[in-house]
């Protein structure tokens, strides 16, 4: 799978080297963008990723958009929603946060809400919607764009989206242009890597959910007497030691079926794999 990353700087590499690693082990490639350069030690991590996986692991800094005619606006819209975000009474003990929102917001933000009538839930929700509605009607910036066409990447993943107007918005704007709907992002990358764990699981839980219950039955704690039930054959069992065969049937029947249960979920852990169905996919 060609994985593209983009980080603010590499400096943010030193967060997620574990995970790159294990990606890297697993016959992935991965592309690590940063939109800016790290003055303090930034590229340690990445020297080090790079020394260890060359064949996998290659890295570049992202397309310039200083000379972009509208990101600066974009990017201004975006501050002021983050400082109009900080406003809600949910954040009236975080002043901090939103004072630093105010010193990065642009003038008018702060002056439209100045008046405590435009701090109310109603008007703030209404001038986000308008001020959100003109961010979505910029055009995604035409270099990141052409960036992502050009790298084709699987999978894009991005950080960190938290900053005050960060820049990483683009390629997930840049990637929606391109036709990757939420839906494609869910069907194609969400939704197989949380089934496979899902579905192996499902028998472990099986048989531990029929050992538990038999346990209960066989001491008179599960269904009602008389029920039919592995747990209540075997507490018949021990109770008429002469009819052996009650016992030592339901005891083999309790154990080939754990067993089947067991060996079917090694077999699909085993099958859904990604590091066996990537080797699959080299040979």
């Amino acid at each position: 799978m060609k994985i593209l990353f983009s980080v603010g700087s590499f400096g943010f590499l030193r967060n997620f080297e574990a995970a790159l690693r294990l990606l890297a082990e697993r016959g992935h490639d991965l592309h690590l963008v940063a939109d800016r350069k790290d003055s303090v030690g930034g590229t340690k991590t990445l020297d080090l990723l790079l020394a260890a996986y060359p064949d996998r692991i290659r890295y570049s800094y992202a397309p310039s958009r200083k000379d972009s005619r509208w990101q600066p606006l974009a990017t201004q819209l975006r501050l002021t929603l983050d400082y109009w975000r900080y406003l809600d009474r949910r954040y009236d003990r975080s002043p901090s946060l939103r004072a630093r929102g105010a010193s990065q917001a642009p003038p008018i933000a702060a002056a439209l809400t100045r008046p405590g009538v435009m701090r109310s839930r109603a008007v703030l929700a209404t001038l986000r919607r308008l001020v959100r509605a003109s961010e979505r009607a910029i055009a995604p910036d035409s270099r990141t764009v052409a960036f992502l066409k050009a790298e084709r990447p699987d999978l894009l993943l991005v950080t960190p989206l938290l900053y005050f107007g960060s820049a990483q918005v683009e390629y997930m704007r840049a990637a929606k242009a391109l036709g990757q709907s939420n839906w494609n992002i869910m069907r194609r990358h969400i939704l197989p890597n949380s089934m496979t764990p899902v579905v192996t699981l499902v028998p472990f839980e099986m048989a531990s959910a029929i050992g538990a219950l038999t346990s209960l039955d066989f001491l008179g704690l599960g269904v009602p007497p008389g029920t039919p039930s592995l747990g209540e054959l075997l507490n018949q069992g021990k109770n008429n030691l002469d009819a052996w065969w009650i016992s030592l049937s339901t005891f083999g029947v309790l154990v080939v079926m754990l067993l089947l249960l067991i060996l079917i979920g090694d077999a699909l852990r085993d099958a859904l794999d990604p590091r066996k169905l990537l080797e699959g996919e080299q040979r």
